[in-house]
C-alpha cells in the first residue's frame, strides 16, 4: 500500500509536503475554532468516561488541536513531516509523532481519538480496517473514536468541481478541485488541485493530485462493528464559520461516526 502511494502518479499530496507552507490558505485556523468546540463536546457525550487524553490521527498542521488541547490531553500523530513542523510551532504544548494512521503504536491508552476528515485519504477496505483495529487498540474503554467522511459513494458527484479564494495580507490562493471516479468498480477517486498562488505581483500556478477512497456508510459502519466498536452515525451539519470560502459549495450534511468501545466484556 505504501508503495503504490509513493508511486502512483495520481497521488503526489504536495499540500502535504513541499507545498503545506500555503495550508493556512487553503483552510486558515479561524475555521476551525468553532466547529473544533462542538467536536470536543460531541466527544464528551458520546463517552462513558471521562475524557482526559486524546489522540489525533491525521492531525495535519495541527488547527484542531489549537483547541482541543485547551479541553484534553492531545498526542498527534501524521505521516507528513511539514504538516508535523507547522503544527509543533503553532502548539508547543502537544506531543507530536509522525506515523501511519493504519498502524501506528503508541504504549499508551487514550480516552478518545479522532481522525476528523482524514479518513478520506484511506482507499481500500484493507485501509479502513487497519486503521479502525489500530484506534481501537489504543482506546480505554468506555472511549469514542470520531471522523467525518466528507465524500461518501451516496454524496459523490462524478467530475464536480469546485473553486475558492483565501488572502492573507499579500498572499492569494485560489484553489481549482476537481473530482473524478475513472473506475466506479474500485474503491478510490481522484482529486486534481490547481493552485494559483499570488504573493505581491509574483504568480504561481501549482498542480497537485490526491488519491481518495469511496464507500458507503454501510460498509463503513459494519466495518466498526466487525472491529468491536458500537456505533453511532450522525448528520453533521458544519457550522458557518468552519466553511470559509467553501460555504458556497459546502451546504449538505456529512456522516460524522462516534464509535464508542464498551467498557463491558473488556478481557
Amino acid at each position: 500500500m505504501k508503495e503504490k502511494r509513493e508511486s502512483d502518479p495520481r497521488n503526489v499530496r504536495r499540500l502535504y509536503d513541499d507545498l503545506a507552507h500555503l495550508w493556512h490558505l487553503v483552510s486558515p485556523l479561524e475555521d476551525y475554532l468553532e466547529e473544533t468546540e462542538l467536536f470536543a463536546d460531541l466527544l464528551r457525550k458520546h463517552s462513558e468516561i471521562p475524557l482526559r487524553s486524546l489522540l489525533h490521527l491525521g492531525c495535519g498542521r495541527g488547527h484542531n488541536d489549537f483547541i482541543f488541547k485547551q479541553h484534553f490531553d492531545v498526542t498527534g500523530v501524521d505521516q507528513s513531516e511539514a504538516m508535523l513542523e507547522w503544527a509543533r510551532i503553532l502548539n508547543p504544548e502537544v506531543e507530536y509523532f509522525p506515523g501511519d494512521m493504519r498502524t501506528v503504536e503508541i504504549k499508551r491508552g487514550f480516552d478518545a481519538i479522532t481522525a476528523v476528515d482524514s479518513v478520506d485519504y484511506l482507499f481500500t477496505v484493507e485501509d479502513l480496517e487497519k486503521f479502525f483495529r489500530t484506534a481501537y487498540q489504543h482506546l480505554n474503554p468506555g472511549g469514542v473514536l470520531m471522523f467525518i467522511l466528507e465524500t461518501t459513494r451516496e454524496t459523490f458527484r462524478q467530475n464536480d468541481t469546485i473553486m475558492y479564494t483565501n488572502r492573507v495580507e499579500d498572499e492569494w490562493l485560489t484553489v481549482i478541485e476537481n473530482r473524478f471516479d475513472p473506475d466506479v468498480t474500485d474503491t478510490e477517486y481522484e482529486a486534481t488541485f490547481v493552485y494559483l498562488y499570488r504573493k505581491g505581483k509574483e504568480l504561481e500556478i501549482l498542480h497537485d493530485r490526491h488519491l481518495c477512497g469511496l464507500f458507503s456508510l454501510p460498509e463503513v459502519e459494519q466495518l466498526l462493528i466487525k472491529t468491536g466498536f458500537k456505533v453511532e452515525t450522525i448528520d453533521y451539519h458544519p457550522p458557518v464559520s468552519a466553511l470559509g470560502s467553501l460555504d458556497e459549495f459546502c451546504r449538505e450534511a456529512y456522516p460524522l461516526f462516534l464509535a464508542g468501545k464498551s467498557l463491558k466484556n473488556i478481557s
